[in-house]
Parts: C-alpha cells; structure tokens; sequence
C-alpha cells in the first residue's frame, strides 16, 4: 500500500493503482 510513500495516502492509491 503506497510503498513509495506510505505517508502520503493519495499516493498509496496511486502506487496501488499502478
């Protein structure tokens, strides 16, 4: 979930959407 940025859940969605 968001491994790249675990702080940012905005990101975590993206990182999971990619």
């Amino acid at each position: 979930h968001g491994i790249a940025f675990p702080k940012s859940r905005e990101k975590c969605v993206l990182d999971e959407a990619h």
